[in-house]
């Protein structure tokens, strides 16, 4: 590796303003609701530098561990893979990491649901035109490959029960942030298709899922993500209307968004676990150095050396 490239690297890495991370909050679904807002957030410790983890949902909580399954991606080699991560629950240190799958495509948003034992994940993977089905293997830490459940590139789809009904919400690749789309199987694991050519939401802010969708005192809510200003930006709960066992419309409940100083600039995952709140968080890789380099002071400053030079 060249002077020049270190050098070109280490500067691209100061101002890196796409570093995403895992936090965590006690508290419930239904406290979140009455609040209006999450608890506060302890974020994931990791010595990593090279890399972010996005798309967290828990798989295990324990008195000792938390064990997530999520999103990781270099930043030199932007391509998503999954990880099965080993969170100690007292301090929030990372303490084990294993890839679960890495395939030549990106891979992101593990989302997964148990049947009879057994438990499945169906991440994202768009690029190849279709929405695999995964069994997982928790003594060889990883996913292997059982079924397609739908012919078609989907994005973040979310699959839940209500009754003896299977449902799946997704958007579609050519309107991933927009286009919200109803999708239902006669089984969990079966083959899922389109329940209606209407779109169920047409609108950046409401569509794309954000993670599982949550019950409370006999209630469904949507997780969404709100894109109306950048992918990302915060996630929208929305509470899910039914009209004979089958959802036809949502409101708006309440809007979660980033804070905090290290992880400001986005949100776009929310789960819940066994009184427990999973999210994922986007700030700069350095935030100082990424705030000043992105103040306004100093893109004005730019603009006007720009307009100097030019």
């Amino acid at each position: 590796m060249s002077l020049k490239y270190r050098v070109k690297r280490f500067g691209r890495h100061l101002i890196y303003s796409e570093n995403w991370n895992i936090g965590f909050s006690d508290t419930t679904v239904e406290a979140m609701l009455k609040k209006g807002c999450l608890s506060k957030v302890h974020w994931m410790k990791h010595k990593y530098n090279d890399r972010w983890f996005a798309d967290p949902f828990l798989y295990k909580v324990d008195s000792k561990t938390l064990i997530v399954f999520a999103e990781e991606l270099e930043i030199d080699y932007p391509k998503g893979r999954l990880v099965e991560l080993h969170i100690d629950r007292s301090t929030y240190e990372l303490r084990e990491r294993f890839v679960i799958l890495d395939i030549d495509s990106h891979l992101s948003f593990p989302v997964y649901f148990v049947k009879k034992g057994v438990t499945y994940v169906y991440p994202e993977n768009g690029e190849s035109g279709k929405l695999n089905l995964y069994k997982y293997d928790c003594n060889q830490h990883s996913l292997i490959w059982e079924k397609v459940l739908i012919h078609e590139a989907l994005a973040d789809a979310i699959i839940f029960e209500r009754g003896e009904h299977c449902f799946m919400f997704a958007t579609r690749s050519e309107s991933s942030q927009k286009d919200c789309y109803l999708f239902s199987a006669e089984k969990i694991d079966g083959h899922y298709l389109l329940y209606s050519n209407n779109v169920f939401v047409e609108d950046s802010e409401f569509s794309r899922s954000a993670g599982n969708v949550l019950t409370s005192v006999g209630r469904y809510y949507r997780v969404v993500q709100n894109c109306s200003l950048r992918y990302g930006g915060s996630v929208n709960i929305m509470e899910l209307v039914f009209e004979n066992e089958t959802p036809v419309r949502q409101s708006f409940v309440m809007e979660i968004k980033p804070s905090g100083w290290k992880y400001n600039l986005g949100l776009h995952t929310l789960n819940f676990k066994e009184e427990m709140c999973i999210i994922d968080g986007k700030g700069y890789l350095y935030p100082l150095f990424g705030r000043l380099y992105y103040s306004a002071f100093v893109t004005k400053m730019k603009t006007l050396l720009k307009n100097i030079l030019s």
